[in-house]
């Protein structure tokens, strides 16, 4: 009964006889793989690794692998591969059993252990998107043949990691780098947003994103539109474009890199023209990222589209100016006297003003 998977099985997953002499067979759960989350639909997803031990006495040619709790409507095209040399053992079972007590058998020719030699097996399969399956855990169980005496030894059935069959999601928010509301000036380039995004189950690559300016009043404070962001090597990215007649910049082709259960930001900046070019002195940009159908990242172990990253994020009102002045303290030192006496008058501090390289203060 695959349902009992433990009933005849010691503490080592190693089979027993009457007599309690252990056989040559050992099998147990792989302690350095952990359970795991795997986004659906997975091509090749590693759903279980055990270690198969052969005894001190003599080698085992192990000629027989059954899992159970591994069905058709979940998964399909299950491989058995050695964990350090990456060779399969037995052939690809493209259709599993239909109930969860069948065995699904890998007869194989191939897995040959020393006196005394473990190896690390690991099983690989394709999750369907079909499934509605929360989680997955398959049974394991074993048969060989000594080497030198030719005696039948089994390992019975051991449970895997326990796997959690989910969805990959992407969502967009504020980042910390966002700019306040302050002052841009005419003829600079001024970040305008920074959009953070989190992936989880899955790495994403932002692929389409679409910024906007609200106010037609402002179209002509806002040159180029640039993002800036990192893609999966790690190199820093720039893509630009500008604003149509009504207030949008569609970007598409990107490829914007959001690692697994991580963040990535794409910040967001404009050129902002000179005042003789046309930016009005009082304009207010503020180029807000819209999250709807107009964005759209893929999934990279699924290889399925998230088209809503949940979350808009806008910018903050920046006032454009011709040029900004710029305040700095003088040092106390430089006053006649810091001590204040009764019926004089004295300095009691300075600053200093000074015009942005843009133009003069008036």
């Amino acid at each position: 009964d695959k349902n009992n998977y433990t009933s005849d099985t010691n503490a080592q997953g190693q089979f027993t006889t009457a007599n309690n002499v252990k056989s040559d067979l050992t099998l147990i759960k792989n302690q350095a793989y952990a359970g795991q989350n795997i986004v659906k639909p997975a091509t090749q997803a590693k759903i279980a690794s055990f270690v198969v031990s052969a005894g001190v006495d003599e080698g085992v040619d192990i000629d027989t692998v059954n899992i159970s709790q591994a069905v058709s409507n979940v998964m399909q095209n299950m491989k058995l591969i050695d964990h350090d040399s990456g060779k399969q053992y037995g052939p690809t079972k493209v259709t599993l059993a239909s109930l969860n007590t069948t065995e699904n058998v890998f007869s194989i020719s191939n897995l040959n252990l020393a006196t005394g030699e473990s190896k690390v097996i690991d099983v690989y399969a394709d999750i369907k998107s079909s499934t509605g399956a929360n989680n997955i855990a398959v049974v394991v169980d074993l048969m060989g043949t000594t080497a030198s005496t030719s005696a039948t030894v089994t390992a019975s059935d051991v449970m895997m990691q326990t796997m959690t069959i989910t969805d990959g999601s992407i969502v967009s928010a504020a980042d910390g780098t966002k700019p306040v509301a302050d002052i841009v000036i005419a003829g600079t380039t001024a970040t305008l947003n920074a959009v953070k995004f989190t992936a989880s189950n899955e790495a994403f690559t932002v692929t389409k994103m679409q910024i906007t300016e609200a106010d037609s009043g402002d179209y002509d404070s806002i040159g180029k539109v640039i993002l800036e962001y990192k893609d999966k090597d790690g190199n820093t990215v720039t893509r630009d474009g500008y604003i149509n007649g009504s207030g949008v910049v569609a970007f598409t082709g990107l490829n914007a890199y959001v690692p697994k259960d991580d963040t990535a930001v794409v910040t967001i900046k404009a050129e902002i023209p000179t005042t003789q070019s046309g930016a009005d002195s009082g304009d207010t940009p503020d180029l807000d990222f819209a999250s709807g159908t107009a964005f759209s990242a893929l999934g990279e172990s699924s290889n399925t589209t998230d088209t809503d990253s949940d979350n808009d994020v806008n910018g903050n009102d920046m006032v454009v100016r011709k040029t900004v002045p710029t305040l700095s303290a003088v040092a106390m030192s430089s006053l006649s006297s810091s001590i204040l006496q009764n019926g004089t008058s004295k300095t009691i501090g300075k600053f200093n003003v000074s015009a942005d390289a843009a133009g003069d203060l008036y």
